[in-house]
């Protein structure tokens, strides 16, 4: 009789290892995804910049008006003749994603002539899963 509830009691355990090891990778992925989306949330000043001096100059801004913002974040590249910015995964980000160090984000600019709305589209090197909103 205590046999079979060893048995139980062993083939509990390991399904509770298991299923703790699956929802470990489901929290670094949590992890990464968060901390990617960190990123992508600290340039929304500088995209609201890039529309408004759209509006008034029917141009992206020149290197040296605007990217100075962006010598600070070492991590972020303008590029004033398009007005794309692009995110590097650097060894500078958290250890946790230190797997997608050398990856991008890259936001590019359309603007609609009749609705004077800018949208961003966002390619990406890194994983979908990791990075949903961008292809």
């Amino acid at each position: 009789m205590y046999k079979k509830w060893t048995k139980l009691f062993i083939v509990t355990v390991m399904l509770l290892i298991l299923n703790s090891c699956d929802s470990y990778k489901a929290y670094q992925d949590y992890k990464i995804r968060e901390i990617i989306n960190d990123k992508t949330a600290s340039i929304n000043r500088e995209r609201m910049s890039i529309h408004e001096y759209y509006l008034r100059n029917q141009a992206f801004p020149k290197d040296d008006s605007f990217s100075k913002k962006f010598i600070e974040k070492k991590d972020f590249v303008y590029n004033p003749s398009n007005g794309q910015i692009t995110i590097f995964i650097s060894e500078n980000d958290p250890e946790e994603i230190n797997e997608l160090i050398g990856e991008k984000l890259i936001y590019t600019p359309g603007f609609n002539e009749d609705t004077y709305l800018m949208t961003w589209t966002c390619k990406t090197t890194i994983n979908t899963s990791l990075a949903p909103y961008c292809q």
